[in-house]
């Protein structure tokens, strides 16, 4: 092979290289700037008769009727300490009673609404459904469990529970 052919395979070699990491520098640049904090409200999780609250506007809360079981409010009481807690009222005046003119959409195990706390805190609130086979309250358990854990800027901050 010629001195210049090998020439010319480096350079492109090199200039092949040199536009794959601009390339991947402008992707990543354009994927952080894209994913950065906005203005809108943050969602958090809450069932009617249980709740649970996170940060930048999420309520959650349980409105069901009857009984709460044993088992869930044995578990959601250990995230009183890290988490404030919030009564069934205050999850019901941000939501305006859970007004149907403030439903966000539908999760798997109920539903979520938009809500303002009395501080001006913008909130979402996820209601948990009531099932016979209470799969609910343990996915709900294991988002509260989560978010109590896990701090990211694109998770939702958990800020408190109604139980």
């Amino acid at each position: 092979l010629s001195k210049g052919f090998i020439a010319i395979v480096a350079v492109s070699v090199f200039v092949a290289f040199v536009l794959c990491t601009a390339a991947a520098y402008v992707m990543f640049k354009f994927r952080v700037h894209v994913s950065q904090p906005t203005s809108t409200p943050r969602l958090s999780h809450c069932s009617l008769t249980k709740a649970s609250v996170t940060a930048t506007g999420s309520l959650i809360g349980d409105g069901g009727i009857g009984s709460v079981s044993s088992l869930f409010e044995s578990s959601i009481a250990a995230y009183t300490v890290s988490a404030k807690t919030f009564s069934m009222n205050d999850v019901e005046k941000a939501t305006d009673n859970f007004h149907a003119s403030r439903i966000l959409g539908e999760g798997g195990f109920g539903l979520v609404y938009s809500g303002v706390l009395g501080d001006g805190t913008k909130v979402a609130v996820k209601v948990l459904k009531r099932r016979e086979d209470r799969q609910g309250d343990r996915e709900f358990l294991a988002e509260v469990e989560m978010l109590s854990r896990l701090h990211h800027r694109n998770l939702v901050k958990l800020i408190g529970i109604c139980a």
